[in-house]
């Protein structure tokens, strides 16, 4: 199966940029580190930032976030933790059975 996450566009940023931008948070998604990053949460509050402009824009990188976390073994539990650690706005999504219209 090929997944083309480039097909979401969110405000200018295409779901591939988005899950790029999100790479500093790698190590510890994927349960290597106990916290994330500075790097992984500056990472994760540009997103963050990103996503409170707009209904549209929560919603489109929820669809993202939701196949990404089809294919990338993160871990679940690390995925819930991250908001709260990096002092988001938006909770991401950390079931890839969302409802994302809920967003």
């Amino acid at each position: 199966m090929v997944l083309n996450l480039g097909a979401a566009i969110v405000n200018a940023i295409s779901c591939t940029d988005a899950i790029s931008t999100l790479s500093p948070c790698v190590p510890f998604l994927i349960g290597l580190p106990p916290t994330p990053s500075d790097a992984c949460c500056a990472a994760a509050q540009k997103l963050d930032k990103l996503a409170s402009t707009s209904p549209a824009q929560r919603k489109n990188l929820c669809k993202c976030f939701v196949e990404a976390i089809k294919i990338f073994p993160v871990n679940l539990e690390k995925v819930q933790r991250l908001p709260k650690l990096c002092k988001l706005h938006v909770t991401l999504p950390s079931n890839p059975n969302v409802d994302c219209s809920k967003f």
